[in-house]
């Protein structure tokens, strides 16, 4: 249930003379804030007031609230009842806008693609657990776990690779470099191979910093990520624990 709602009334107040816009069009004043909102405007068919009274008032937005509202309600009030009907007052309505759910205060919420990885989410819970950082562990993974890999869901073959980071520095970033010119790589094909924790990461171009992806893009997004020529960062962006982990895997192939 909605316990706040911000009602932006979308209607042009002409003045010298007074008069009212004859049409509107539903969401020229777009929904701003974290509130739900409702913005309402005249349908076409609506009358413009003989007279308005008094010239707005120039000392502030209260004064002018109290100077419209008498006169948009006995616009909308259409059978002068005095009260506006359900009727009413959806004949004016022309554009709704409520903000995403926000997650809850103190710890992260374990759910699975859009906040971040956890094995709380059905899809994620027989992952083992991600190894432990160290030097070896990032130098073993500069090597192909297996050559020859085809993509499952596209047309490419090549090496399967593992990166993996942890929720602590230097481990929280770890590079993919994807060489051009005359050896044209790409990468595709990503998946999570191993996860402790909940995690958030993201993968970055590393010579704008521009975000290739992130867990708020999903699980299609990730899976249909292309990486061309270039160096990229996998990059830790929050953790529930110190020993947070993910290993993300995917294939390096020759460009098509």
């Amino acid at each position: 249930m909605l316990k706040k709602m911000t009602v932006i009334v979308g209607i042009a107040l002409l003045c010298a003379p007074y008069a009212f816009a004859d049409d509107h069009e539903g969401g020229e004043m777009p929904p701003e804030g974290d509130m739900p909102q409702l913005m309402l405007a005249p349908p076409p068919e609506t009358e413009k007031p003989d007279d308005v009274g008094e010239p707005p008032p120039e000392d502030g937005p209260e004064a002018l609230v109290d100077w419209l509202t008498p006169i948009f309600h006995g616009m909308m009030d259409t059978d002068g009842s005095g009260e506006l009907s359900l009727e009413e007052l959806r004949a004016w309505a022309v554009h709704a806008h409520v903000p995403p759910p926000m997650p809850p205060e103190g710890d992260m919420p374990p759910e699975g693609e859009m906040m971040g990885l956890s094995k709380d989410a059905p899809e994620l819970a027989d992952l083992p657990d991600a190894p432990e950082c160290d030097d070896g562990l990032r130098d073993s993974e500069l090597l192909p776990q297996a050559e020859n890999v085809p993509c499952t869901h596209s047309e490419s073959e090549g090496n399967l690779l593992f990166r993996t980071i942890c929720n602590m520095p230097p481990y929280d970033s770890v590079a993919i470099s994807l060489p051009g010119d005359l050896d044209n790589r790409a990468a595709d094909c990503f998946s999570i191979e191993a996860l402790t924790g909940f995690v958030v990461f993201g993968i970055f171009n590393e010579a704008d910093g521009a975000l290739m992806w992130d867990v708020s893009m999903g699980k299609e997004a990730y899976q249909n990520l292309v990486l061309t020529p270039g160096t990229y960062q996998i990059k830790m962006l929050d953790g529930s624990s110190a020993d947070a982990a993910v290993t993300v895997s995917f294939i390096d192939h020759p460009m098509f």
